[in-house]
């Protein structure tokens, strides 16, 4: 990701900027906030697949353009699907992720008050440490999957997976 990243935004600069996620159990819908800003045309595209590991089969579930911003909507998932990626093939501006959940099995997870990370902003968050799966802490993240552990000014602790992918 090119642009800024922070626990409660990420800015698409840059054509090779992606967020992938991965859930473990079937997901009826994800919520998706975004804005754009820019002069330009813009093509945002959110897409599905099973297995991101070999070969890959993306489905395309919607491509907002210009006119689709501000964008707020919760988006139905095929219950196959377990990955998630969110990329910008044609960026003349910023995308602006605010807010990006995947709900439970049961659908849980997407109304405002219902939160997995709650209370996780840049204002208080206390540092943040990374680890490789098998809990080596490394510096920082780099292209993998990786674990991140949150550590809030109020002590409480936020465990999240990342996936890191650059082409």
């Amino acid at each position: 990701m090119s642009g800024e990243k922070t626990a409660d935004k990420a800015v698409f600069t840059k054509t090779s900027d992606k967020i992938m996620t991965f859930y473990q159990t079937s997901s009826p819908a994800m919520r998706l906030k975004a804005d754009y800003s820019g002069t330009g045309y813009v093509e945002f595209k959110i897409q599905e697949t099973r297995n991101a590991d070999v070969t890959p089969g993306w489905r395309t579930i919607r491509v907002l353009r210009t006119e689709d911003f501000p964008f707020d909507e919760v988006i139905p998932l095929n219950s196959e699907s377990r990955f998630i990626k969110l990329t910008a093939p044609a960026l003349s501006g910023n995308v602006t992720v605010s807010e990006f959940r995947v709900a439970d099995a049961d659908g849980m997870g997407l109304d405002d008050d219902i939160n997995a990370v709650a209370g996780v902003s840049s204002e208080n968050v206390h540092h943040t440490e990374y680890f490789t799966l098998s809990g080596k802490r490394i510096a920082k993240p780099s292209q993998g999957i990786c674990l991140e552990r949150i550590i809030m000014s109020d002590g409480t602790v936020v465990n999240k997976k990342v996936i890191l992918k650059s082409f």
